[in-house]
């Protein structure tokens, strides 16, 4: 058949087994299988997203019980579309929005959608080259310095799985009156076991994001907005939501998560049993010496997340995976990321392991060094909205230095900006886009090895 993208999509999902998202890992055998018969539009009795007071207002009102929220909206346009509606629902021209660095770019387009100004701040990195949590001390001293400041937003838990004190920056951010955004899009699974840490909308977050897709067995573009009242426009955030949101929701996605959540409420003991296997995986991992696995005090164990302490590079130890049949969900320059779900068979886990322990032995052990990225913060305001429609040309990257860029430059994954449009470029996120593009990643905002600069 004369169908390219069918054709590798077919090729591609017999190939390995899944260690990335989405999280149904093509094997969630309690999921209905009839979905044609599930794909409705707005009738009589199927309610409508952008107006729920039927069928769809009630399983939103269950999964916001579940949260631990005041109200939660289904999202069919993925975790991105939750970001978006967050920061427009509540900042617009002569607000400021005070970001992490190591945020995802729908971020970044939400403040350009929105017009508000952005002030970024550097979290601690690990000497692998990997954003850590942000700390209550960075976001309260930022908060202190900036009075304009209407909107924090943050990330928790990261692409490696490391979470935040969100209990702790709560308080600060509504100390100083300020409205706590957090892009939890990795964390959706949280709710269903003391095993994993607590959500942010128990941790007094206003607006909370999660990506279903990512960690639960549904199709991509499954998430979840989260919104608890007092500090924001609710009504606002719905606009916002209904702005960005297709006027045609899919009810196939919708009605997954409405399934997912009401079946593991019901079964517990299966995510209790996935959480126990991911206890016993990473007491199993604790013995490798250059796969060495990372984790900080409060941590997601669904995730594995391996620091590479030896001589070959990471792309090499990928293939080695995938030769032995597993496909993970991110290759960096000294770690690597498996993700997991509940759909995972704990045969292929154990496999997993296996390979992991073999790939590791064979391997020669080197202390990874700290000459890696270093996320710094920037120092000036930035308006992505004028830098977006503004005058721009493009330039080779090695000569970029000191200049402003004028685009996002991006690894994929994790779609987390190493260059941030509006910020003068340094010597270093130059060097670190180098070491990105030598390993094998896709770089976003470069063509060519060109970049555009304001």
């Amino acid at each position: 058949m004369d169908a390219p993208l069918y054709n590798r999509i077919a090729e591609l999902s017999a190939a390995a087994y899944p260690l990335h998202m989405p999280g149904h890992k093509r094997c969630a055998d309690f999921l209905p299988k009839d979905l044609l018969a599930m794909d409705l539009t707005e009738i009589a009795g199927s309610d409508d997203l952008h107006a729920p007071s039927g069928v769809i207002a009630d399983a939103q009102q269950k999964m916001a019980a579940l949260y631990g929220s005041d109200e939660c909206i289904f999202c069919v346009n993925g975790g991105s579309s939750g970001v978006l509606a967050a920061v427009l629902g509540t900042c617009g021209e002569g607000d400021t929005v005070l970001t992490v660095r190591n945020a995802h770019k729908s971020l970044q387009n939400a403040l350009i959608l929105s017009g508000a100004d952005a002030v970024y701040a550097a979290p601690p990195v690990s000497k692998y080259g990997f954003a850590l949590p942000i700390t209550p001390e960075i976001i309260e001293n930022s908060l202190k310095n900036d009075k304009s400041i209407k909107a924090v937003f943050i990330v928790s838990p990261t692409y490696e799985g490391c979470c935040a004190d969100v209990e702790a920056i709560s308080r600060c951010v509504h100390k100083y009156g300020k409205i706590l955004i957090v892009d939890e899009t990795h964390g959706a699974h949280f709710p269903f076991d003391d095993a994993f840490p607590v959500n942010a909308s128990r941790l007094g977050a206003d607006i909370s994001v999660q990506s279903w897709h990512k960690t639960l067995p549904v199709p991509n573009q499954c998430a979840l907005l989260n919104i608890n009242y007092g500090n924001v426009d609710v009504e606002r955030i719905k606009r916002a939501f209904s702005m960005v949101t297709t006027t045609s929701p899919s009810y196939i996605l919708m009605g997954l998560m409405d399934y997912v959540r009401a079946y593991y409420t019901q079964n517990g003991h299966i995510i209790s049993d996935y959480a126990k296997k991911m206890t016993q995986i990473t007491g199993q991992l604790d013995g490798l010496r250059c796969l060495a696995p990372f984790r900080t005090d409060r941590f997601d164990i669904s995730k594995i997340t391996l620091t590479a302490n030896c001589t070959q590079s990471t792309a090499d130890i990928a293939n080695m995976l995938r030769d032995a049949g597993f496909e993970l969900e991110m290759t960096g320059i000294h770690h690597l990321v498996a993700m997991t779900s509940p759909a995972d068979r704990c045969d292929m886990l154990d496999r997993f392991v296996k390979a992991l322990e073999d790939i590791d032995r064979g391997l020669a052990y080197k202390e990874c060094g700290t000459d890696v990225y270093a996320e710094m913060p920037v120092s000036e305001k930035i308006n992505q909205r004028k830098v977006f429609y503004g005058q721009k040309r493009q330039v080779p990257l090695k000569k970029a230095l000191g200049l402003t860029a004028a685009d996002f430059v991006t690894p994929f994954p994790p779609d987390i900006p190493v260059i941030i449009a509006g910020e003068k470029i340094s010597a270093q996120s130059i060097e670190t886009v180098v070491k990105y593009a030598d390993s094998g990643a896709e770089i976003h905002g470069l063509n060519n090895g060109k970049l555009y600069i304001v």
